[in-house]
């Protein structure tokens, strides 16, 4: 076991429950504070977050800027969470910014810290130590009590706020509205706001009441001229400037408008911009790892986002089967039962995370959506998650998915052959 692996192991995920940000700030003032040295582009949200990070930070690379980015979760390496201008933080340096996070946590003489915590410190020390330019901040849950909203409005060049759903309702809220709150905790005093432009209106208007509560400009993406949707790619116009994207569905195009408008208000150049949405992609999302036989894995995990994937995967012809897993505390059977409109076949594991669905829970899911027995199939606790795989690709299908987890799709081989 590596050093940093052993010191994040004394840490739980979320830590105990906060009700205000003095812990964090305790902690990151114990590193120096290293978070007031820095600028930067604060992003929050339910779904989309991590393409949105993505769109932002590599333009702003392309454009010359010294970027950091800080997100989260991982799917393959844990250190993709904290990179330079794209490259992942070194081994040598993650350990060693996560040992001088630890320590501070330490003098700080409280208890009840999270690895994200850690994280986010080891992160800022990092990026200042670098001296970065600029960092995109991806929020780990919600945004008011998040610890990366200890950034000060000074250091906020912009916010952005991705598609808002139900998620994380035992700490965010039960309704949209509470939800929205929550997440636009981040909007800082007259410092601009971005915001995806497909929102419930209870969302809506609660972000934008904040926004004018904080005197803070707040910029939606409007007249969209949508060219092409496709699983490998889309194309559309904005502002009289014609885009592409590598990554495929139509909330990739809303992700990229609100991108745009975002680099825009950071003055970085078009070409910079167009650039950035034709090369980025994101491991897991939506991600064909097969085109003969069609493979997808995607880390879709709560309502929202399986609808988002389903409506892609919707115009592919044919039979189509899903490996399907989740963890505890998401609304499998909502997700399941929009699944269920889509895909014929269902397979479900459960073996790929401690506090994963019971498969037998799934499937009993699947069958109150109206999937029939002889298309529902549980497997063992011996079948890892590229068995799964490899048993729904057995059935023959046109379409073999993966979904419901970032943790189960951290979990398949993805070097096959395309």
């Amino acid at each position: 076991m590596k050093n940093y692996e052993q010191i994040l192991g004394n840490y739980t995920k979320g830590g105990t429950p906060v009700k205000n940000l003095s812990r964090a700030a305790a902690l990151f003032r114990e590193c120096g504070d290293p978070q007031n040295k820095l600028r930067f582009v604060h992003i929050a949200g339910t779904n989309g977050k991590g393409s949105l990070a993505e769109y932002t930070a590599n333009a702003l690379t392309f454009s010359h800027k010294r970027t950091g980015s800080f997100t989260s979760p991982f799917v393959r390496n844990i250190r993709e969470r904290i990179r330079l201008d794209g490259a992942f933080i070194s081994e040598c340096d993650f350990a060693e910014y996560i040992n001088q996070a630890d320590y501070a946590v330490k003098r700080t003489g409280i208890v009840g810290f999270s690895q994200f915590e850690v994280l986010t410190a080891a992160a800022f020390l990092y990026f200042c130590d670098k001296q970065a330019d600029i960092v995109v901040l991806e929020c780990g849950i919600g945004g008011l009590l998040d610890c990366t909203n200890v950034i000060g409005a000074s250091n906020v060049a912009a916010a952005v706020i991705a598609a808002v759903g139900i998620d994380h309702a035992e700490i965010l809220g039960d309704t949209v509205g509470e939800i929205a709150a929550n997440k636009a905790g981040i909007v800082k005093h007259r410092r601009p706001l971005v915001l995806y432009p497909i929102q419930p209106n209870e969302a809506r208007a609660v972000i934008a009441g904040k926004c004018a509560e904080e005197e803070s400009r707040l910029v939606t993406p409007r007249h969209i001229d949508i060219t092409d949707v496709s699983l490998f790619g889309n194309t559309f116009s904005y502002k009289g400037v014609a885009y592409h994207t590598k990554m495929g569905g139509i909330h990739q195009i809303y992700n990229a408008a609100t991108a745009i408008e975002t680099l825009l208000l950071l003055n970085v150049p078009t070409d910079c911009i167009r650039r950035s949405l034709e090369e980025t992609t994101l491991p897991a999302r939506c991600e064909v790892i097969s085109k003969k036989p069609l493979v997808v894995v995607d880390g879709a995990h709560n309502p929202h986002g399986v609808a988002a994937t389903c409506e892609l995967l919707g115009g592919i012809g044919g039979k189509k089967t899903v490996v399907f897993g989740m963890v505890t505390g998401k609304n499998y059977e909502a997700c399941i039962g929009i699944a269920a409109k889509h895909f014929d076949e269902f397979v479900f594991t459960d073996t790929f995370a401690p506090n994963a669905v019971p498969s037998l829970d799934l499937a009993c899911a699947a069958k109150k959506s109206g999937i029939s027995d002889a298309n529902i199939h549980v497997l063992s606790n011996e079948y890892s998650a590229n068995d799964a795989l490899l048993f729904a690709e057995s059935r023959s299908s046109a379409l073999t998915a993966v979904m419901g987890s970032l943790y189960l799709a951290s979990q398949i081989d993805f070097e096959k052959e395309t």
